[in-house]
């Protein structure tokens, strides 16, 4: 007999907590923007306790178009009520990194199990190893900026 979804393990990805901890130190809001389905998002963001942490979560089967159409972080912004150039998306995948590009939101990829391309390059801001390393680009280049 299987295990249910709830009793598997969710992965974290190293630096998650820091990451959720600095933003919201620096009263930076913070959404969810994934093609995963909305009862399996909010079991799995409840399950390593983050579901509360954000401002809002909009899942792929709310939205018509999937990434790497920017419908999904065009979206946000609206429902954020925050302009392009005032938002900073993470990413993991290629199509994620092209939807973001598409919809005019500077990108770091922090690379899952496939490595990011000339083409990841070219739409990110950065590519780091980790959450750990998006933070303190983020702290270095856009909050230390922003409190000048």
């Amino acid at each position: 007999m299987g295990l249910s979804s709830l009793e598997k393990e969710v992965p974290v990805k190293p630096g998650l907590y820091e990451m959720l901890d600095f933003l919201e130190q620096h009263h930076i809001k913070m959404a969810v923007a994934t093609t995963t389905r909305r009862d399996l998002t909010e079991q799995r963001l409840k399950k390593i306790e983050v579901y509360d942490r954000f401002d809002y979560v909009l899942c792929g089967d709310e939205v018509t178009k999937r990434k790497p159409d920017p419908e999904i972080y065009l979206s946000v912004l609206k429902k954020m009520n925050t302009k392009a150039e005032n938002a900073i998306v993470l990413e993991d995948s290629s199509v994620g990194v092209e939807a973001a590009y598409r919809a005019g939101i500077d990108c770091i990829q922090v690379p899952d199990l496939i490595a990011p391309t000339e083409v990841q390059k070219e739409q990110t801001i950065c590519i780091v190893k980790d959450l750990i390393e998006a933070k303190d680009y983020i702290k270095e280049n856009r909050v230390h900026n922003a409190t000048k």
